[in-house]
Formats: C-alpha cells, sequence, structure tokens
C-alpha cells in the first residue's frame, strides 16, 4: 500500500543571514510559510532504496545516492520505492528537494512505525528539511534546527515567479559577502490583517537576494 504525501512550496518571507559558526554552517533567523502547491511522493516498502522520477521539472534531475528523497529515505533505515512527481522547478530556492525528503520521512514513519528524526540529524540533511518537515509557518533559526510557532497568519494569495536558472544553494551561501546581519525586528502577538504583516515585513531583509542575483 503506497503512502502519499504533498511536498509543498517553502517561502521565505524573510531570510536574515546572523552569523556563522566555526564548522562553517550559516546560522538563520527566517519567516517561513508555506504554498498550496507542491511536489507528489508516494512511497511504497521494498528490499532496497529506489527513486522514480516523473513530472514537468524531472528531466535532469540525479536519481543517485546525493538526492535528498534517497538520503532522508536511508535515513529512515531503507527499503522503500519512491515515487516522485517533480511539479516545482530545481534550484529555486523554494525548498523543493528539501520539501521532497521532509514528504519521505513522514510517508516512511507511517509506513514503517518509525520514529522521525530529531532536528539536529533533520538539519544534516539540509537547513530547509526539518521546518518542511514541520510544514507549518514557522519562525527558522540555527541552521534550521530552531522551529518556533507564528501566531495566526492571515490568508494571502502569492505569485512566485521562476526565470529557469537554477541557482545552486551552496553557491549562494558561498558568494554571501556577510554572514553577521541583525535578526528581523520583535514578532507581534498577532497580525490583525494582510497589511499588519506586510507592515512587519518591510523594515526585514532577504539577506541572499544578493549573493544569488549578483547582476541585478
Amino acid at each position: 500500500m503506497a503512502e502519499r504525501e504533498l511536498a509543498r512550496a517553502k517561502i521565505n518571507l524573510s531570510l536574515h543571514v546572523t552569523g556563522r559558526r566555526p564548522d562553517g554552517y550559516h546560522m538563520l533567523d527566517s519567516l517561513v510559510v508555506f504554498a498550496a502547491l507542491g511536489d507528489r511522493v508516494e512511497v511504497e516498502r521494498a528490499s532496497g532504496v529506489s527513486l522514480t522520477l516523473k513530472g514537468p521539472f524531472s528531466d535532469g534531475l540525479a536519481t543517485g545516492a546525493d538526492n535528498l528523497a534517497i538520503r532522508a529515505a536511508e535515513q529512515m533505515g531503507g527499503g522503500v520505492a519512491i515515487l516522485l512527481e517533480k511539479n516545482l522547478p530545481v534550484g529555486a530556492g523554494i525548498g523543493g528537494g528539501s520539501a521532497d525528503a521532509a514528504a519521505v520521512i513522514r510517508a516512511m514513519a507511517r509506513a514503517t512505525g518509525r520514529p522521525l528524526p530529531d532536528g539536529a540529524a533533520l538539519a544534516r540533511l539540509g537547513a530547509d528539511v526539518p521546518v518542511c518537515l514541520d510544514g507549518r509557518p514557522c519562525r527558522m533559526r540555527g541552521i534550521g534546527d530552531r522551529l518556533s510557532p507564528l501566531p495566526p497568519l492571515p490568508p494571502a494569495w502569492l505569485l512566485l515567479a521562476n526565470g529557469g536558472q537554477p541557482v545552486a544553494t551552496a553557491a549562494v551561501f558561498g558568494a554571501l559577502q556577510s554572514a553577521a546581519g541583525a535578526p528581523p525586528p520583535p514578532l507581534p502577538p498577532s497580525f490583525r490583517d494582510f497589511g499588519a504583516l506586510i507592515d512587519w515585513l518591510i523594515p526585514t531583509r532577504n539577506d541572499l537576494e544578493q549573493a544569488a542575483c549578483p547582476n541585478r
């Protein structure tokens, strides 16, 4: 019996890089929400780990040991066949690979009864994996392993535009010129409407924007 999961696109409404640890990991402080659209993941129990791809953005996506879905399955103990329908563009900064990994972990936990990994183990897969596993609007701090719930957020309809040019996360962090920015302003106990959320976001930043778009 296949277990199915939606791997929803992650959106950083703000993304502050507040420091860098001696081991090279960047410290983040970000307001994260999730879109209603995403990749679709199915897992079935099997003797080994395999990954089959389909969908509009499956071309050129590696299915080897470096794929986050494969790594997530192996961390959970292996023994699954994964079918991934890739609806989100690759290298778009919306956490597609991390969302896929989180979806595999959720589905495998249901299929096998195995416990979910802890936050530190998830963060080693990728900084976005813990928040994608949680799947709710969060304030994400540390190396992605510290999640705090947000006050209720008003509904919003957002337009996501992708220029078709993939950008590697490691390259973006490597091009970051400063890793010691100020954190965002304190969060209010609630947002009365969408306008109040926008007012809070206005003084915030995306510290990776310049590194990702150096010629902008």
